[in-house]
């Protein structure tokens, strides 16, 4: 069973604040889930997910549309290799 974490230890972890993972969301298309107390909650793949937009943004400064299309470009690359 993979493990779960709330947006705020993902922020925590990434060195962001929630406002930024929740932007972040809408425009990588990120899928959380709903805890039952209504919480985001991430899975570890989300959570590799946001680090590497955060890379690419932050480190790479890369604009949105281009992390976008870096991280396209990196999802099918991988699924061409899990083939």
């Amino acid at each position: 069973m993979t493990r779960s974490y709330r947006i705020t230890e993902v922020a925590r972890m990434l060195g962001e604040k929630p406002h930024v993972l929740r932007y972040w969301e809408q425009e990588f298309r990120i899928h959380t889930t709903r805890s039952t107390r209504g919480q985001r909650v991430y899975s570890e793949h989300e959570v590799a997910r946001l680090s590497y937009v955060r890379q690419l943004l932050r480190v790479e400064l890369f604009t949105i549309a281009g992390a976008k299309r870096q991280l396209a470009a990196y999802v099918a690359e991988r699924r061409s290799h899990a083939g």
